[in-house]
């Protein structure tokens, strides 16, 4: 069926959207030669490996170059090399699972957000709680005096004891346990912006 299709298609004869689709696919994989040697072209499964490897690589690039542009995803990029599935989206429980994504994307109520948000127009950065110029992920995470007790109790002294970004990025990649601390902090954290 598809060779009668493609022969058709290419003599003008019929023209099918699901064959200009996968015309598309062989194209905008870079394999323009796929589309108009077919009959030359022996194995598929050959073929298929090529274009799906390809395809799949090309969304890493494009997914790459949004990250690394898209201000909101400043924090995001520390600690999110990797385009994988990542286990605390099935770890933890909704209300935990959904505070530490909004702070893992930047969409919570902190100083900082606006200001990314902004391109860095908004330039009032400051923290509601202890008045640091720069209120970020960080600083609320780490520094600030307003969350001591809270950090002590969801947090390992290892993390918040001489802070650094190593120490962040490993914070956010840590195993189930520790997430599910880091959850419960994060939440508290986006708790108290809100009613600020």
């Amino acid at each position: 069926m598809y060779n009668l299709i493609y022969k058709l298609h290419l003599n003008g004869t019929y023209h099918s959207p699901w064959l200009l689709s996968i015309k598309k696919i062989l194209c905008d994989s870079g394999n323009p030669y796929f589309w108009y040697n077919q009959e030359m072209l022996k194995p598929k499964d050959f073929i298929k490996n090529i274009v799906s490897t390809q395809l799949h690589n090309q969304y890493l690039q494009e997914w790459n170059y949004e990250i690394n542009r898209n201000r909101r995803c400043l924090i995001y990029k520390t600690f999110k090399t990797n385009l994988n599935f990542e286990p605390y989206l099935k770890d933890l429980h909704f209300l935990q699972r959904r505070a530490l994504c909004k702070f893992r994307t930047g969409n919570h109520n902190l100083p900082i957000s606006k200001n990314r948000l902004t391109g860095g127009v908004e330039n009032d950065t400051k923290c509601k709680f202890c008045e640091c110029d720069y209120c970020d992920e960080y600083h609320v995470l780490f520094r600030c005096n307003h969350f001591k007790e809270p950090r002590k109790t969801y947090l390992k002294k290892y993390y918040y004891v001489k802070p650094s970004a190593f120490k962040m990025i490993s914070l956010f990649n840590s195993n189930k346990k520790e997430t599910c601390n880091l959850a419960k902090f994060c939440k508290h954290i986006i708790s108290k912006f809100q009613a600020a």
